[in-house]
């Protein structure tokens, strides 16, 4: 009996040990080389997000936030530029992102987060009078990706399950949904006359983030 017991307990730690080992492993953080980092990533590719009934692509984004540590979470603010819908039609579209933020986390999700109750980022497609896809703030959004490149960190975001709504000048049915898709987007048949689609499934949406210390030299930063 003393022996089986001295095999039980011998058995539990290195199943304890195993559990801590693996723990460390999937621990991940945003990492830079001096603190406090600026942190600015430029899209390396269209943007695109789609609903049920219209499909938006940006040209352009920009995402900046800053840090003060290593951490597992890095919060940026977006903003989108030069921005196309397709409902029905294309449009041109405005993203208005005021008081909302993207709070990534290393180990590959995202949350969208904003600054008060009732904000939601809003997609303005011009044109139709009345017509806002709007997307409020919600939790656990998967899946983004990393890859560190020589001081600098690409973000590669595929994200689906995002809740949203549209109002009533949209004349959407459903006019709210949560199956939202956020990739790569492009413009069929090329610019500037294509119409705005997201391409298809394992095509992300990229953004390369680089970092700059206090005095406004580069900072390298890396996902560990």
């Amino acid at each position: 009996m003393k022996a089986t017991r001295i095999l039980v307990l011998a058995v539990a730690a290195v199943c304890m040990l195993s559990g801590a080992v693996a723990s460390a492993a999937s621990a991940q953080e945003f990492v830079a080389k001096e603190y406090p980092v600026k942190v600015k990533a430029l899209n390396k590719n269209d943007q695109g997000f789609q609903i049920s009934g219209a499909v938006s692509v940006c040209e352009g984004a920009e995402f900046e936030g800053e840090g003060t540590e290593a951490s597992p979470t890095l919060t940026v603010h977006p903003e989108y530029f030069e921005c196309e819908a397709e409902l029905g039609s294309k449009h041109n579209a405005k993203v208005n992102t005021k008081g909302c933020n993207y709070e990534f986390f290393a180990t590959g999700s995202v949350n969208i987060v904003c600054e008060n109750t009732g904000e939601e980022i809003e997609v303005t497609v011009e044109g139709i009078a009345g017509c806002i896809i709007k997307i409020p703030a919600q939790p656990n959004l998967e899946t983004v990706t990393y890859e560190n490149i020589t001081g600098e960190v690409e973000v590669r975001a595929e994200v689906s399950g995002i809740h949203w709504s549209t109002t009533s000048g949209c004349k959407l049915s459903p006019s709210s949904g949560t199956n939202g898709e956020y990739r790569e987007g492009l413009f069929k048949g090329g610019r500037p006359t294509g119409t705005p689609e997201l391409a298809p499934i394992n095509h992300p949406a990229k953004a390369r983030t680089a970092g700059t210390n206090e005095f406004g030299a580069f900072d390298a930063i890396e996902v560990t």
